[in-house]
């Protein structure tokens, strides 16, 4: 009987163990500028001219606020990509970066 009860006292510690080790998660969100920063860029044809518009975005941001944080598209507020029929393509967004406290 005590072999039993030592058993089952094992299974519980090892099933406890893991919970204990868990992190906590933590809150997150994002911090924005408080304007919009454009780029443009002209290539051969719309969807290279459109990536390097972004490219050309980040870039800005990064001359701008002087870090790299903000640059990323992805991240930003409000974003849009305006392409002419030649091929010339302005990236707009508001600069934002991802915080977590």
């Amino acid at each position: 009987m005590l072999a039993g009860l030592r058993n089952i006292s094992y299974a519980v510690a090892l099933v406890a163990i893991p919970l204990v080790l868990v992190p906590t998660t933590q809150a997150s969100a994002y911090e924005c500028k408080g304007k919009y920063t454009e780029a443009e860029a002209e290539a051969g044809n719309r969807q290279k001219a459109r990536k390097d518009a972004i490219k050309a975005w980040s870039q800005a941001v990064k001359n701008q606020y002087n870090h790299v944080s903000w640059t990323v598209w992805k991240v930003a507020k409000d974003p849009t990509v305006n392409c002419s029929p030649s091929w010339t393509c302005v990236a707009r967004a508001i600069p934002c970066k991802y915080v977590v406290f």
